[in-house]
């Protein structure tokens, strides 16, 4: 694997987490545009990981990105739901993914899951992030550095 490549946040939704804006309120297209010729030609990357949840703007800025050349890591995020609900947007998701993929075959990959040991409710005990990040810290999990 060669790639060298950064994190384009389309806006991802935090529920959950004490409120509910999006990171990115507002997408304008020639904006995004102009961000991945910037990854692309001042950064010197040959891939990009797309995140955020709203789909069409997810399956946007991917198909820009693809136009560009640049190989692209679509990951869609839901926070803080239980699994069911992370399926069912993850197959819509896919769903969307896949006319882009037939389009750019070798050059789209779809990351499902991602961290969804923390992100999804289910897999560790809490209601939200918080809690499963305090408990995984409690039964020590935490990355501090070890005591001496």
């Amino acid at each position: 694997m060669n790639r060298n490549g950064v994190i384009y946040d389309t806006g991802a939704v935090f529920s959950g987490l004490g409120w509910k804006e999006r990171t990115r309120p507002r997408l304008d297209p020639r904006v995004a545009g102009r961000e991945l010729q910037i990854i692309r030609d001042d950064l010197h990357c040959n891939a990009v990981r797309v995140s955020g949840r709203d789909l069409g703007r997810l399956t946007a800025v991917t198909e820009q990105a693809l136009r560009l050349g640049l190989e692209v890591w679509l990951s869609p995020v839901l926070f803080n739901r239980g699994a069911p609900e992370t399926m069912r947007y993850l197959a819509t998701a896919a769903r969307a993914a896949e006319p882009l993929r037939r389009q750019w075959p070798g050059r789209l990959v779809f990351v499902a899951g991602q961290e969804a040991t923390l992100l999804m409710r289910g897999i560790l005990p809490g209601a939200t992030i918080q809690k499963r990040v305090a408990g995984m810290v409690r039964e020590g999990g935490s990355t501090s550095a070890p005591r001496r």
